[in-house]
């Protein structure tokens, strides 16, 4: 064999490596698509960074006709586990995996319900007592130990919303906040937990006339422990919320240019920090350097304490155990489908 045809052999080899590697879960070059014919929302990685759960939406209604699909990206593949009206009315939207990546919860109508994977088999964990006209129980939280599951519930006959926790184990539930409801169905985000589990932090509609008219929405923080609250922020806007690094991460209203104050709490020091300034859209993502992706105008940025970089197109970025997500941007006249986009992110050295 001469010396030619040993590198161009060699050659081969190496790409094919590279290709393989590229293609490994866990990767850190990994990216994968998950194409469709309609819109794909709200998709949600597994802890293990197997799966990504998503809602798949056949009709315009938003929000009420979705099926839940898993991708599996060992295997390439993806089905619906969760099916409009055969298994459950309706869906809010919302997806959250159990801890140890062997469930899902979603909520629908008056109901939450727990999907295992192994048995295919949905469960429902909790029923409103109310009627079923008259309430919505809304983006369920589990919590890290996935013993806990916080959710909210929408008294729409008083007019009143309600947060409680849900024990799994035991099945006990108790309410921790009260208050009157302000807002449509779609209002609610997922309250978020600390790691240890000891603190919760929520956000809350509430009617102002100064110095906005209309709606504003509170910050609170509140202490499991020590059954205390705290309202860390007021005016915030979108309400929005990453944990990144034991800090709370959100956007405050600033009049502006519609620009955006992205703000970070620490928790341990009960001390704020705004970030930086910028005009974007509502969802961002955090990374473990403090790295924020965030779109403006369907394409896509990164941005950490010294520089600004477009990083692609696309819009609804998340940043989850490592990994981006985020959608693309699709246009049907030009034979583009919707896709959700998976990319391992590269630690830096």
């Amino acid at each position: 064999m001469n010396l030619k045809n040993f590198s161009i052999i060699l050659f081969i080899l190496i790409l094919s490596e590279l290709s393989f590697a590229q293609q490994e879960v866990g990767s850190i070059n990994a990216i994968y698509e998950i194409a469709d014919t309609t819109e794909l929302y709200n998709p949600v990685i597994s802890p293990d960074s197997n799966s990504v759960a998503y809602v798949r939406f056949s009709d315009y209604d938003f929000f009420k006709y979705g099926d839940v699909w898993i991708y599996n990206l060992i295997e390439g593949v993806k089905e619906p586990v969760i099916q409009k009206n055969a298994q459950i009315e309706s869906l809010d939207g919302t997806i959250v995996w159990a801890p140890d990546s062997e469930s899902i919860y979603l909520s629908s109508k008056a109901k939450i319900y727990r999907y295992e994977l192994a048995s295919r088999s949905i469960t429902e964990i909790y029923s409103s007592n109310r009627a079923r006209n008259e309430v919505s129980v809304n983006a369920p939280s589990v919590s890290y130990s996935g013993l806990k599951l916080a959710f909210w519930e929408a008294d729409y006959r008083n007019s009143k919303i309600s947060l409680s926790i849900l024990d799994l184990v035991s099945g006990r539930i108790d309410s921790l906040f009260y208050d009157s409801f302000v807002g449509g169905e779609n209002t609610f985000i997922n309250p978020v937990w600390t790691k240890d589990d000891n603190k919760l932090f929520i956000t809350v509609l509430y009617e102002v006339t100064t110095p906005y008219n209309g709606l504003g929405e509170k910050l609170i923080e509140i202490d499991l422990v020590n059954h205390v609250s705290n309202i860390i922020e007021e005016f915030i806007y979108p309400n929005y919320l990453v944990l990144a690094d034991e800090g709370i991460y959100y956007t405050t209203n600033n009049p502006q240019k519609g620009n955006k104050d992205l703000i970070t709490y620490d928790i341990k020091k009960a001390r704020k920090e705004k970030i930086f300034r910028i005009k974007f859209d509502e969802m961002f993502g955090v990374d473990e350097y403090q790295r924020v992706y965030f779109s403006r105008n369907d394409s896509l940025y990164k941005r950490d304490s010294n520089t600004l970089e477009f990083i692609g197109i696309g819009r609804n970025p998340t940043v989850q155990n490592g990994v981006l997500i985020y959608n693309t941007v699709s246009n049907k006249n030009r034979g583009e489908s919707p896709r959700i986009v998976i990319e391992f992110l590269i630690p830096d050295n």
